[in-house]
């Protein structure tokens, strides 16, 4: 990084014949290196029964880091013991059970399985991309026709 202050002095110095106007030099140059942080993937999973979420509220659905998930679907001890991905209505995006689609108003009889998964915002996988790599792990459920 380079500073350079309201009259433009940074690392140069400038003189004019006659005058320094600018002593600049190379203390207005400093270097650090800094790691940007990337969130982890998160992941939407339904629990087997309602549990507590981070602010408190109380259900089945919970939009959690990917490691946590993965950490606590096989531990008897963890509230997401056994917790599965979310599913992915056509139209209407995640949701813990195709039920629910009657408290959005839809019916839930016009949707069948499609048989592949899509990512979070319902997008299949590319060609040639891993699934679980694209985020493709939720069954997605869309209108036959």
């Amino acid at each position: 990084m380079t500073e350079t202050d309201t009259a433009g002095t940074s690392t140069t110095r400038v003189f004019t014949g006659q005058t320094v106007s600018r002593n600049g030099s190379s203390t207005a140059t400093a270097s650090q290196t800094i790691t940007i942080g990337i969130d982890e993937p998160h992941v939407m999973v339904c629990t087997t029964s309602p549990q507590r979420r981070a602010n408190g509220t109380v259900g089945l659905f919970f939009n959690i880091q990917a490691g946590t998930w993965s950490s606590g679907v096989n531990d008897p001890a963890s509230p997401l013991y056994h917790s599965t991905p979310a599913i992915y209505v056509q139209h209407y995006g995640t949701m813990c059970h195709l039920s629910d689609l009657a408290g959005y108003g839809g019916n839930p009889a016009n949707y069948t399985r499609a048989g592949y998964p899509v990512n979070e915002t319902g997008n299949p996988t590319p060609p040639g991309i891993n699934a679980t790599d694209w985020g493709a792990i939720y069954p997605y459920y869309t209108q036959p026709g």
